[in-house]
């Protein structure tokens, strides 16, 4: 008769805990939150171009039932601008500011408006784009995709931030999707290094993090820098050497660059060369880094013109000074003539 109390009790208990998680759910893990995000990539990394390229992606992450959005984008009108004019509005077939087309649901395929205006002396471009369907809560777009992308001409070098102002993502009419965004971050940099025979030479270095703490050795062959940029976002850099300042000579050991990010060996790189400078290129995970780029061979802390013109000098004076010397010792007065 007890036991079947005690069991009876049990499954009482049993049941009134299966109640309450029914009714009481486990709280639901946070999900990532729906996200605009401004992400340049470098189109032509070639400074012996008469300009330099590069694309910003406007995308977006985790986002669910969006038909329309609006956006702005701002920048450093001194350092670029959309090759177009200063001043100008667009629409579909525009070839520098291009549709990425994740409103039209891939294959559905959906039709879509997409119109915008530029304006460069300010730096500055708004867009706004929406399904043209008759019901968005059925046509509606979810998940990651590309917004647009937009194609920069680089006027000078520097630091500017891509910020990206006044989003707004709708479902509809009056749904509002609540969301954050994520600027991009470009960089061109010139870094002017001064050897020793008095010669400035340029490394330039083009990125999308931030970029401090710039540094060369001359004893070590090596330049080197701190990197910065949002966690989870993958950073990338492009570095023009001169060759004349530092290089890699496959005759000498360890016969390449070496690569560095946090003092470990980065694996994969892209380097190109022409008849005057290296460019090395890699990408890696945000958010801070230190990296090292490394030669064996440096312009000589004392150059061959540098020595020569020492040597010249240095013989120049023993001429002088030999001549001063044998003035000084030579015998004065007349001399004797002997009968």
């Amino acid at each position: 008769m007890l036991d079947l109390k005690a069991k009876t009790v049990e499954l009482i208990l049993i049941i009134s805990l299966a109640a309450f998680l029914i009714v009481f759910p486990a709280p639901a893990k946070a999900q990532t939150p729906n996200r605009m995000l401004a992400s340049p990539s470098l189109l032509a990394p070639n400074w012996g171009e008469s300009h330099l390229n590069f694309t910003v992606e406007i995308k977006i992450e985790m986002f669910d039932f969006m038909d329309s959005y609006q956006a702005y984008l701002l920048w450093n009108p001194a350092l670029f601008k959309v090759s177009h004019g200063e001043t100008f509005s667009f629409a579909k077939g525009n070839k520098t500011i291009v549709d990425g087309g994740f409103l039209k649901n891939g294959t559905s395929n959906y039709a879509t408006f997409f119109s915008g205006t530029v304006n460069n002396t300010a730096g500055v471009m708004s867009i706004f784009s929406a399904q043209q369907t008759g019901d968005p809560f059925v046509t509606s777009v979810t998940g990651n995709g590309t917004l647009f992308n937009v194609i920069f001409e680089a006027r000078g070098t520097g630091q500017c931030p891509l910020h990206l102002n006044n989003t707004q993502i709708m479902q509809g009419q009056f749904v509002t999707v609540l969301h954050t965004t994520a600027d991009g971050y470009f960089n061109n940099q010139q870094y002017p290094i001064t050897a020793p025979d008095m010669s400035t030479h340029d490394i330039f270095i083009e990125s999308n993090s931030t970029v401090t703490d710039f540094g060369f050795s001359l004893t070590e062959n090596r330049t080197y820098f701190n990197v910065t940029g949002l966690t989870s976002t993958i950073g990338y850099l492009n570095v023009t050497i001169p060759k004349d300042l530092l290089d890699a000579d496959p005759g000498i050991p360890p016969f390449d660059w070496i690569i560095l990010l946090d003092n470990a060996p980065v694996a994969s790189f892209t380097k190109t060369t022409n008849d005057t400078h290296t460019f090395i290129y890699f990408d890696y995970a945000h958010s801070q880094h230190n990296v090292q780029i490394k030669g064996n061979k440096v312009i000589p802390e004392y150059p061959i013109a540098l020595i020569s013109l020492i040597s010249l000098a240095i013989f120049t004076s023993l001429v002088l000074l030999t001549k001063r010397f044998s003035t000084i010792l030579k015998p004065r007065g007349r001399a004797l003539k002997l009968k």
